[in-house]
């Protein structure tokens, strides 16, 4: 078996455990942890520069995305209402573009997606990378934990299911 093969079965291995796990629901021991997040810094629509650590102390999803995918078109419908119902306790979204700002600009109004949304071409995918997406695939998403713990992270459309399970059991972590 050549490396390029291995590699690619053993990534794929990583993301049917992790599926399995958040489609199971069940809890790490209160001592798991992921890696740090990286640290960035990209503009959101209007030009101001956001830097990731003003949503530490939240649990987070990174959702990296674009207007011309359409699995990520599906899956920001069902992440509006997941923020919606887990916001008041400490549950927050930040979606990175990566697409044009007027591209992005028109698809936030049209799907009035009311969470911070950044953008940055291909510092995005940059960002991505060092988030784990190796494959540049879209979308990508990466849930952190209150401590800047990377908890899981995956390419692919997340499922709304999936995606409450995590939230809630990282919620209710200290």
């Amino acid at each position: 078996m050549n490396a390029k093969l291995a590699a690619g079965l053993a990534a794929l291995l990583v993301l049917v455990a992790a599926a399995v796990y958040l489609l199971r629901g069940e809890a790490p021991d209160a001592a798991a942890s992921g890696p740090m997040r990286p640290a960035f810094s990209l503009p959101d629509l209007d030009g101001r520069v956001h830097d990731i650590s003003e949503w530490d102390g939240k649990v987070l999803l990174v959702n990296f995305w674009a207007t011309w995918c359409p699995p990520c078109r599906h899956e920001i419908p069902d992440f509006i209402e997941v923020r919606k119902a887990y916001h008041d306790r400490g549950f927050e979204i930040v979606g990175v573009a990566i697409d044009d700002p007027d591209s992005v600009r028109d698809y936030v109004d049209v799907l009035e997606i009311d969470y911070p949304v950044l953008h940055g071409g291909a510092d995005a995918t940059a960002i991505a990378q060092r988030y784990g997406n190796r494959t540049n695939a879209l979308p990508y998403s990466a849930l952190i934990d209150r401590h800047g713990r990377i908890r899981f992270s995956g390419a692919g459309r997340l499922p709304r299911q999936s995606l409450e399970k995590a939230v809630e059991m990282l919620l209710s972590e200290q």
